[in-house]
């Protein structure tokens, strides 16, 4: 299902690893978690498109920051 939407399944499992490991106590069974990888899935499926939509011309850079320097030690 995953990969149809142009998912990388790696990352669904390794989403899926750190909610069992943060939450997994409190799923109330396979068909919950089944909903939650749904919901990851769908959750991934929406970032990517919108990063795919985003238009970066060749021209823009991102900002380096700025940190001031000074030369002596005060």
């Amino acid at each position: 299902m995953a990969e149809r939407e142009g998912i990388d399944e790696r990352e669904v499992e390794l989403r899926m690893a750190l909610l069992r490991e943060w939450y997994g106590e409190r799923f109330a069974g396979p068909e919950q978690e089944q909903e939650v990888r749904a919901r990851v899935t769908a959750e991934l499926a929406r970032v990517s498109a919108a990063l795919r939509e985003a238009v970066v011309e060749p021209d823009q850079e991102p900002f380096p920051p700025f940190t001031p320097y000074r030369g002596d030690s005060r």
